[in-house]
C-alpha cells in the first residue's frame, strides 16, 4: 500500500496529466467473473438475486452480477475469521511471504487498473 501511495505521489509530482494521456475506455469489456468471491472461490448469491451493471458512458447493461445480502456477508466474514485463526495457512505463513503476496496483489491491481475501473 505504502509503495503504491509513494508511486502515485511520484507520478503526480512528475507528470501533468490530461485527458489525452489516459487510455481510452473499454467499450466492450470482457466479463470474466460476476459472482461473489469468498475464500478464494466464486459463488452465486445465496438468494440467487442479481443486478445489472450499467456502462455510464452509454447507459447499456454490461452484465448481471450477483447481489450479495446478509447471508453472503456472513459467509465472507466467517471465511475471513477462519483465515486468521491460529494454525491457519495465513497465520502459519512467514510475514515476509505474506508481504510478497500483498505486493503481488498490488502489482496486479496496478496492471489491471484500466479494466477494474
Amino acid at each position: 500500500m505504502l509503495r503504491t501511495v509513494r508511486s502515485a505521489i511520484n507520478k503526480v509530482s512528475k507528470c501533468n496529466y490530461s485527458a489525452q494521456a489516459l487510455p481510452p475506455p473499454e467499450v466492450q469489456p470482457k466479463i470474466l467473473y460476476s459472482g461473489i468471491f469468498i475464500n478464494n472461490e466464486w459463488y452465486r448469491s445465496k438468494s440467487g438475486e442479481t443486478f445489472d451493471t450499467i456502462n455510464p458512458a452509454n447507459g447499456e447493461v454490461i452484465t448481471e452480477v450477483q447481489k450479495g445480502a446478509r447471508p453472503d456477508v456472513d459467509a465472507a466474514v466467517d471465511a475471513a475469521h477462519d483465515a486468521f485463526k491460529l494454525g491457519s495457512p495465513w497465520r502459519r505463513m512467514d510475514a515476509s511471504q505474506r508481504g510478497r503476496l500483498l505486493y503481488t496483489l498490488a502489482d496486479l491491481i496496478e496492471r489491471d487498473a484500466a479494466y477494474i475501473a
